[in-house]
């Protein structure tokens, strides 16, 4: 039995997020035959959710202000902003006091690693997930030239590349969630320290009818996440329009967290419904077509798919976004009109619909069992 601290400046109480569930599913498996506590950084004052065998939860958090003043000593030091973003002197001064009693340290995604150093003797897992500075690339390539956020990730994506090749010299291991990014990983010579460990999600009770009157299309993320916002808009104001030229009750259905601003743009059109409270109701599922992932920037794709697989409901995706253990359990379109295709036939064929749900069962319990997946941890402890 080791003594394992985990770090993270995810807010573990956002459970709708896929980095959190991630991280929940990690820890529920490791702690099984470990020791293990969490520090992390807290959004909100809300009490901490209950994680089984947890030993203890330690949460921070910063103020405006204090980020404002990090992200300028960052910036200045030739650092990416989201390091100063996600920085808490009192969260680094605990970890610094507590960090010698434990013989592992799991640092959750490359932000963290700032909170511990080469000193630390114990074993040193960096939990990556995916290689933000490629994502954050890959943001720059999509976005238009006239939009200005557009070099903001130019500049970011660059520093973030600088920071991660040397920060993962601290670890020992450097665990990705798919082999998709092990080529950029080569690229940063940290080739020999990966492990690949899937994503994972637990099965859900099956919540999908269909029936004639089936009239949502539902896309669930967090929208303040660019890739997500840039999806919400653009079906809004090109897909539904089309899809209400062809049945004019079909609405779409948002469930994340949403600026104000966006919130307010989005709802002008009355066939769109904004959720931000993360336990909704069962209701809302009530007459759904299908869940759509149409982010055509590659980051958290994967993770937004699996989560409607897990639902049981009838999914559509961007075609780019291609794995071969759930192809049969999805639609892929290539276009704008395509989409609306492929949304109009899970409208009205019963047969396809009921096919989907099921290879997308049958897909999540195969590959994607969190204690199946998540078992490969105890390997590198």
């Amino acid at each position: 039995m080791k003594k394992i601290l985990i770090i993270s400046t995810t807010d573990i109480n956002l459970t709708y997020r896929g980095d959190t569930q991630r991280l929940l599913h990690i820890i529920n498996e490791i702690s099984k035959k470990n020791i293990v506590d969490l520090v992390y950084l807290k959004k909100n004052s809300k009490k901490n959710i209950k994680i089984k065998n947890l030993r203890n939860i330690t949460s921070f958090k910063t103020n405006f202000f204090f980020k404002l003043i990090n992200i300028f000593i960052t910036l200045i030091s030739f650092k990416p902003i989201q390091i100063g973003y996600f920085f808490s002197k009192d969260m680094k001064i605990f970890i610094n006091k507590k960090i010698n009693e434990y013989d592992t340290v799991i640092c959750h995604l490359i932000r963290t690693s700032q909170y511990i150093d080469k000193s630390f003797n114990g074993k040193k897992i960096l939990e990556m997930t995916d290689i933000i500075s490629l994502n954050y690339y890959k943001t720059y390539i999509y976005l238009s030239k006239i939009n200005l956020i557009k070099y903001f990730y130019l500049i970011e994506s660059y520093l973030l590349k600088l920071y991660e090749k040397k920060e993962v010299k601290k670890f020992d291991y450097v665990v990705l969630n798919s082999n998709n990014d092990v080529k950029e990983a080569n690229n940063i010579n940290y080739k020999k320290k990966i492990k690949i460990i899937d994503l994972a999600i637990l099965k859900k009770k099956k919540i999908y009818k269909f029936t004639n009157n089936n009239n949502k299309v539902l896309f669930i993320g967090n929208i303040k996440y660019l890739p997500n916002k840039l999806a919400c808009f653009s079906f809004v104001f090109k897909t539904l329009k089309k899809l209400n030229f062809f049945y004019r009750n079909i609405k779409f259905i948002i469930v994340g967290n949403i600026s104000m601003l966006d919130k307010f743009i989005l709802s002008f059109n009355s066939n769109v419904e904004i959720f931000e409270n993360k336990k909704v109701s069962k209701k809302l599922y009530k007459n759904i077509i299908c869940c759509i992932c149409n982010v055509e920037i590659y980051t958290g794709r994967q993770t937004k798919i699996l989560n409607y697989l897990s639902l049981g409901i009838p999914s559509v995706s961007f075609i780019k976004f291609k794995n071969k253990n759930i192809d049969k359990s999805l639609l892929y379109y290539k276009n704008d009109d395509e989409l609306v295709k492929k949304i109009i036939s899970l409208k009205e064929n019963k047969k396809l619909s009921e096919r989907l749900v099921k290879n997308g069962f049958l897909s999540i319990k195969k590959f994607y069992n969190p204690q199946k997946v998540y078992r490969k941890y105890s390997r590198l402890l």
